[in-house]
């Protein structure tokens, strides 16, 4: 009798061990990822070297401004105490017996033929004027002014910005706005050299607005703005026609650009600040000097300079993969072939059978 055997229950198949990726992709992943992150650094430290050399630059646009108009306007100065000096040569030499028409006649002619003048005067030590331009505040007194008693005691006085007060009802712009003066005057002396009146003379202060205005029509004056600035704050001229107190205190070191805050409609700015000058004709007119450039147009270059390195960094980093990728994938292959032929020599010496 045949006794049948059970069945030998077959062997279950192996499980397949995971597939590990390629060495070439491990390679080309980690450079990969290494590009990238290369990429991102480069990016972030160019952004800082162009953000710093922005500034920079910016900084050395608002200085030349400043230092430009501060030229300006000294020049302005000086040529126009150069002109009071002339006149007062004349009186005290070849007029200086000469009747009050004579030397009249001599002031009137500065003026009419200098639109930055607007009065020459000549005044007695008791502060009444003797004889002027176009023979207007004759008679006058002006004692216990700051320029008469300026002008008598130094060689040169140069008087801060005013209304005018006794000219108003003679002289005004041509636009009709109220006129506002700066004052130079000087001593007349006699042959011994004696004090014996003093030579003013008052300045329209559009001579200064405009060395402001031309500074800022040249091409490196676009989308500038400037204003002199009293020592207290107000502002006594600004390109953009605002006025009012400046909110942030201005520094008093000078060629440091900072952040300001104007007034409305101006609003926050970067701005750089010079005073009108430590020597010269104006040394005694303690203005500043502030160029400004709008908040709103620095972020808004900010923003485009970090988009082009933000754009420049992604293609760097792309650059960086595919070359990654095309080198790795050349160096990964032969790799590959030959860490399959080791794997599958070592899978056929482990099912070789041991020798008993």
């Amino acid at each position: 009798m045949t006794v049948a055997l059970p069945a030998r229950p077959s062997p279950s198949p192996a499980a397949k061990p995971a597939r590990r990726p390629s060495l070439a992709t491990t390679l080309v992943l980690a450079v990969s990822l290494l590009s990238v992150l290369a990429g991102l650094i480069g990016g972030w430290q160019a952004l800082r070297w162009a953000e710093a050399d922005r500034a920079a630059r910016e900084q050395r646009l608002l200085s030349r401004t400043v230092y430009g108009i501060q030229r300006e306007i000294a020049i302005a100065l000086e040529e126009r105490a150069r002109d009071v000096e002339q006149v007062r040569a004349l009186l005290e030499s070849e007029l200086a017996d000469a009747p009050p028409a004579q030397r009249r006649a001599v002031m009137t002619r500065v003026v009419d033929s200098n639109p930055n003048f607007s009065w020459l005067g000549e005044v007695a030590l008791n502060g009444q004027i003797r004889t002027a331009s176009r023979e207007l505040l004759e008679g006058i007194s002006v004692a216990g002014r700051d320029w008469f008693e300026g002008g008598a005691a130094s060689d040169l006085y140069v008087g801060d910005l005013h209304p005018a007060k006794l000219l108003e009802k003679h002289l005004h712009n041509d636009d009709g706005t109220p006129l506002r003066l700066l004052d130079i005057a000087m001593p007349l002396r006699d042959a011994r050299g004696q004090v014996v009146a003093v030579l003013g003379s008052h300045l329209n202060w559009r001579m200064v607005t405009r060395s402001v205005q031309d500074m800022l029509a040249g091409p490196e004056g676009q989308g500038l703005a400037a204003a002199l600035v009293a020592v207290d704050g107000e502002i006594l001229y600004d390109s953009q026609g605002i006025q009012g107190q400046v909110a942030t205190r201005l520094p008093d070191e000078t060629n440091r650009m900072q952040q300001v805050t104007w007034p409305a409609p101006a609003g926050p700015a970067l701005a750089l600040m010079a005073p009108l000058g430590a020597d010269g004709v104006g040394r005694d007119l303690r203005w500043r000097i502030v160029v400004r450039s709008p908040m709103s147009a620095w972020e808004a270059d900010l923003s485009r300079l970090r988009w082009r390195v933000a754009a420049l960094s992604a293609a760097l980093a792309l650059l960086l993969s595919l070359l990654g990728l095309v080198l790795m994938r050349g160096l990964g292959e032969p790799l590959d072939r030959k860490s399959t032929r080791l794997n599958s020599s070592h899978s056929q010496q482990s099912r070789m059978p041991s020798s008993a």
